[in-house]
């Protein structure tokens, strides 16, 4: 267990840097879609942390393309994973009903690469479009 834990914080400011430093770049990409937003600070935030909500978009559809792609993703709270009800941090901060429902929750580490990082934004991107024809 001991060499567990020194294993994990081996490098721990890197990983963090390298890991806020993709987070970032996927934010940028999934802000440039239309009516999206970032759910919470923009800067006090997790590393490997990413939340948005995008208006008219059913946010258990989008999983099930990003899925398709083979994109991990959920849109409630990791504290509520299976449930179909949108996250209850999500409405606490002010999200309304029908924004927390269309949201995506995406998780990232320093293992993740710029490549995958940059095809969640391409296929996120084209998969709210889809959702939104639609309508």
């Amino acid at each position: 267990m001991a060499a567990a834990l020194e294993e994990s914080l081996t490098n721990l400011a890197e990983k963090q840097r390298k890991t806020a430093a993709m987070r970032d770049r996927l934010i940028r990409g999934l802000s440039n879609i239309s009516r999206s937003g970032l759910n919470g600070d923009p800067e006090r935030r997790l590393p490997g942390n990413v939340n948005f909500s995008f208006d008219d978009v059913d946010g258990e559809s989008l999983l099930m393309m990003l899925d398709e792609k083979g994109i991990a993703a959920s849109s409630g709270s990791a504290c509520m994973a299976g449930s179909l009800d949108p996250s209850h941090v999500l409405l606490a901060i002010g999200c309304s009903y029908e924004s927390a429902k269309g949201s995506l929750r995406l998780t990232i580490d320093e293992n993740n690469t710029l490549d995958e990082i940059d095809t969640i934004i391409k296929e996120v991107t084209l998969a709210v479009e889809t959702l939104r024809s639609l309508c």
